[in-house]
């Protein structure tokens, strides 16, 4: 917790004890890690903001004004799996649909992360020519 309350913009800390009973409240819903990441992300989201534009610690965390900084967090975090996983489905459609002048230039394991996933046949991937 003492992290949590470290992390938040010091200007704008108040009511420590309130504050960080808030935050204790918020970790039945969200990881530490992810309550901190919020708190870092709001202090720069809010920096240069003139004290009537943001929020004091109390406020913040009883308003739950930590939830949409916890979602975009979130969403950063899998943000590579789904585009790897956008890379493998694109392969794979280049490979069954016979686009070889998009498929000429993939990598190997990427066809073989494709037919390991069901997404093509080793049949589909040799015509194509690979995994020979």
């Amino acid at each position: 917790m003492g992290k949590i309350w470290e992390a938040y913009p010091e200007d704008r800390r108040r009511d420590r004890r309130t504050s960080l009973r808030l935050a204790r409240d918020a970790l039945s819903e969200v990881t530490a890690a992810e309550l901190l990441t919020a708190v870092k992300a709001y202090a720069l989201h809010s920096a240069g903001h003139t004290r009537s534009k943001v929020s004091f610690s109390d406020n913040w965390f009883r308003l739950e004004k930590w939830r949409p900084f916890v979602e975009a967090a979130r969403v950063e975090v899998h943000r590579p799996q789904e585009i790897a996983e956008r890379l493998l489905s694109d392969a794979a459609d280049a490979i069954r649909e016979r686009k070889d002048w998009m498929y000429r230039h993939l990598p190997e394991d990427r066809v073989f992360q494709a037919v390991q996933r069901g997404l093509i046949s080793r049949a589909e991937a040799q015509a194509a020519g690979f995994l020979r």
